[in-house]
């Protein structure tokens, strides 16, 4: 079984938001600018980007990393 990297990345940590919170369900009040209204959010869901700190380049399975090698080499993969 392959472990998944994470998603979403916050860029305020979870454990902050969840000193915030009003219950034990990971819930907070939130307010968003744009529309002015006040909602209610799971701290897993706000202040977060997909993909935020994700290194494409250095951070591909084997495969893909010499594959884009050989591409670059213009050397035509074999199967092994």
């Amino acid at each position: 079984m392959m472990n998944k990297e994470p998603v979403r990345h916050h860029y305020i940590p979870q454990f902050i938001l969840r000193n915030f919170c009003f219950n034990d369900r990971d819930d907070l009040f939130y307010f968003d600018k744009k529309d002015s209204q006040i909602s209610v959010k799971k701290t897993r869901d706000i202040f977060m980007v997909r993909n935020l700190y994700r290194d494409e380049i250095n951070n591909q399975t084997s495969q893909r990393r010499l594959r884009r090698i050989w591409l670059a080499l213009n050397v035509k993969p074999h199967k092994l």
